[in-house]
């Protein structure tokens, strides 16, 4: 069966939307359509001009009128399933009470699942230790916490990670050798979206997966629609459940 898929790119309004895009149409399977959508150019001034800072709450309080606007969009576009394109999953509680039918999916809890069912115990990596808490806290609301080894920053920023892709890998290789050796993780998690287009080369040199965050979400919102399609199993939103 056919598939339609909205891939939100929260990072900085249409910066990367063709790498992404890239990304979704090589992972995706034959029969999908996706669609990577985002915020318009920010008229706010610095604040929100840093919409794409959401390790912050405050920035990331900022992104949850677009983000129901545009989940709220698809559906009515006739989308089958929406993606939150950020590891810190803003919104997605919030975006799934407002859909009747479409999945509502995100990086962070899809690469969890997904990591849960290829080894014992899972690392992530990250840019810089401030990027760890609101994750940090997604892990622990998900139930994984237990198969948590270790976070990891590589001691850069999320906007430096594609400047030069080479020393990001390079970084990301030193960092994931000391998960796997040290920490003892089977399962690496890249913690953040803009690493896109690394994950393979990080894969060959420890000889652990390595999940991309981008693939991990559109295939889990592939596999959601089509239990959706065939068996009817959908999320239960807290309205339906009554007092």
């Amino acid at each position: 069966m056919s598939k339609r898929i909205m891939f939100l790119n929260i990072f900085r309004g249409h910066l990367y939307d063709a790498d992404y895009q890239a990304v979704v149409d090589i992972a995706k399977s034959d029969g999908t359509v996706v669609d990577v959508w985002s915020f318009p150019r920010s008229e706010h001034g610095a604040e929100g001009d840093c919409l794409h800072q959401v390790k912050l709450h405050r920035y990331e309080s900022l992104t949850l009128e677009g983000t129901i606007s545009m989940v709220r969009d698809a559906e009515e576009a006739g989308y089958d399933a929406a993606v939150i394109g950020c590891f810190n999953d803003p919104v997605l509680a919030e975006a799934r009470e407002v859909v009747s039918k479409m999945v509502v999916v995100a990086p962070c809890e899809a690469s969890l699942h997904i990591a849960a069912t290829l080894g014992r115990r899972f690392g992530i990596l990250v840019g810089r230790t401030i990027d760890i808490p609101p994750i940090e806290e997604n892990i622990i609301h998900y139930g994984y916490a237990q198969r948590l080894a270790a976070f990891r920053p590589i001691g850069i920023s999320i906007e430096e990670f594609q400047a030069d892709p080479d020393e990001t890998a390079r970084r990301l290789v030193d960092v994931a050798r000391q998960v796997v050796d040290a920490d003892r993780a089977d399962v690496l998690l890249l913690g953040c979206t803009n690493y896109f287009g690394l994950y393979q080369q990080i894969q060959e040199a420890v000889g652990v997966p390595v999940l991309d965050p981008i693939i991990a979400s559109l295939k889990f919102a592939e596999l959601l629609v089509e239990v959706r399609q065939r068996f009817g199993w959908r999320y239960r939103r807290v309205l339906e459940i009554g007092d």
